[in-house]
């Protein structure tokens, strides 16, 4: 039995590029890219709090410095859900989530510094517990501790 006849395939001509398609020269405009899409990402996670009817306040700004002169930034933000029980009982309120930051960037110490409701201090501490912040070297060896309201409402 013979073989099929298989038809034959030619590759195209293509020249090798003089100049790579990165140039180092590109880096600044790729930074102010990146710069750009961290902002952006930071307002779409702050938005969509709004969706789950909380309001969060980041007291950083994203990339704001301390009174001792650290600069804080936010890399992973879990914005807290609104608990399907507390928004059929009608629950609202502000409750503001202090804590440290490590240097390593995790977070540690969360403390309701001011209560909205229990359930909803509960709902506040368990989205903070998993944000996490960019590695800093502490200034005279003093972590960082910031707070954060979170303000849930009903429609």
């Amino acid at each position: 039995m013979k073989s099929p006849k298989l038809p034959f395939l030619s590759m195209p001509n293509r020249s090798i590029p003089s100049k790579p398609a990165f140039a180092l020269s590109n880096l600044h405009s790729l930074n102010q890219t990146m710069k750009a899409l961290t902002a952006l990402l930071a307002v779409l996670l702050v938005a969509s709090c709004a969706t789950n009817k909380v309001k969060v306040v980041n007291q950083t700004g994203g990339g704001g410095k301390t009174t001792s002169g650290v600069e804080l930034k936010l890399v992973k933000m879990i914005p807290p859900a609104y608990p399907p029980e507390a928004r059929k009982a009608g629950l609202k309120g502000v409750a503001r989530v202090a804590l440290t930051v490590q240097p390593d960037g995790s977070v540690s110490d969360l403390k309701v510094v001011q209560s909205a409701h229990p359930t909803l201090d509960q709902f506040a501490l368990q989205a903070v517990s998993q944000w996490k912040f960019k590695p800093y070297t502490p200034v005279d060896g003093k972590l960082e501790r910031v707070s954060f309201p979170f303000t849930f409402m009903l429609n």
